[in-house]
């Protein structure tokens, strides 16, 4: 008997699709209903999990299931077991904090890290994440349809790092694809941002005809720089758009920079 305990899900049939994965934080286990899914498997014959309304579910296998998310990259849960009694597949977000992963919520979305890469996405829904991503046996990763190589084609472009179709198609020409085909891209909006370039602000126009007509001021420095002759660490700067002169005030703390403008102030209307 396997004294660990899978949280009850309270979702209707029609709230959650069979083949939709739960990214949950209180089972103790990877499960599913599924045994079309494993990409290896362990037979079992006995071995159970009780579940949180106290009723014994049978593990019947332990093996490895293969995920494609929603941008074609992929990942492998292991340990992974084959519950034929479940009525819902369930991410067992503890093991993964315990294979030393890092979850992340904002708004509605959660994502898991593992290193600086975030490998699992899931987007909240009536209080539950539900993974953005399907399990895929490696037979089935090569699409249902006659858009195969299409698929294929985005997969390898996320693997590679987003490359560009010169560079897949010179790959496919040196056999690197092994007997994979590729064929054109698709859209990828990850590209789009990742290459997108911010607007550059435009050369600043003041048309300033008197002296303190308009006057440029900034507070500068860090409580981590060395200390100056004076014990300092900060400065106040005002500089006169007109005449280009500027005034400089050393400060010992930040909350100082109001009594040193007031001191300005006074000083150039003086």
């Amino acid at each position: 008997m396997v004294g660990l305990v899978a949280s009850e899900v309270n979702l209707s049939e029609n709230q959650l699709d069979q083949h939709e994965w739960i990214m949950d934080t209180g089972c103790s286990f990877h499960m599913t209903p599924r045994r079309d899914i494993f990409i290896e498997i362990e037979e079992l014959t006995s071995g159970k999990v009780r579940m949180a309304n106290n009723s014994v579910s049978e593990v019947k296998g332990i093996g490895k299931v293969r995920f494609i998310n929603t941008d074609g990259t992929t990942f492998v849960l292991h340990d992974v077991r084959y519950m034929p009694e479940m009525s819902r597949n369930l991410i067992s977000m503890d093991t993964l904090e315990a294979k030393g992963c890092v979850f992340k919520g904002n708004d509605g979305v959660l994502e898991v890290m593992q290193g600086n890469t975030m490998f699992m996405k899931g987007l909240r829904r009536a209080s539950l994440y539900i993974l953005q991503g399907e399990a895929k046996k490696s037979e089935a990763m090569v699409a249902e349809s006659g858009d195969s190589d299409m698929d294929l084609t985005q997969v390898w472009h996320s693997r590679l790092g987003h490359v560009e179709q010169k560079g897949i198609n010179e790959l496919a020409k040196k056999g690197c694809f092994g007997k994979d085909k590729v064929s054109s891209l698709k859209f990828c909006e990850d590209c789009v941002f990742g290459k997108t370039h911010k607007v550059s602000f435009g050369q600043a126009q003041h048309v300033t005809k008197e002296k303190l007509d308009y006057v440029h001021s900034d507070l500068w420095g860090s409580p981590n720089v060395p200390l100056s002759l004076g014990k300092c660490q900060y400065f106040l700067t005002s500089t006169d758009d007109w005449s280009r002169k500027v005034w400089i005030y050393f400060l010992k703390t930040k909350d100082e920079a109001f009594d040193a403008f007031v001191l300005w102030k006074k000083m150039v209307e003086v």
